[in-house]
């Protein structure tokens, strides 16, 4: 399904999204509709963390792709991730950076 489009008739207390922000265009755009739909007060966020190691900075500057999978808008530094998030309405209650990724608890604000 496009889970940019697709709508669930119920409420979310808490949006799971895992490997998904980064195969989304308009990013903000996404996380507004979804909180505008579904009300929920917690997210789980994962995503790819640019960050990840030294060659990835290199590939880019080298003109050589370097995201981890063809199918991705962005791969996002930890600031990037931080302004869409924030841009969305959302707060970070707490993030860790693991295995290459970036993991992320947040909440709704307003």
């Amino acid at each position: 399904a496009d889970a940019t489009a697709m709508v669930v008739n119920e409420d979310f207390n808490t949006i799971i999204l895992s490997n998904v922000l980064e195969h989304i265009e308009n990013r903000v755009d996404f996380l507004l509709r979804l909180k505008r739909i579904y009300s929920p007060r917690h997210w789980l966020i994962r995503i790819p963390n640019y960050e990840r190691d030294w060659r990835v900075p290199l590939k880019r500057e080298l003109n050589i792709a370097y995201f981890s999978d063809p199918t991705h808008w962005i791969e996002h530094t930890p600031s990037q991730f931080k302004d869409e998030v924030l841009s969305a309405g959302l707060a970070i209650d707490e993030v860790e950076y693991r295995w290459g990724e970036i993991w992320a608890q947040l909440t709704s604000l307003n």
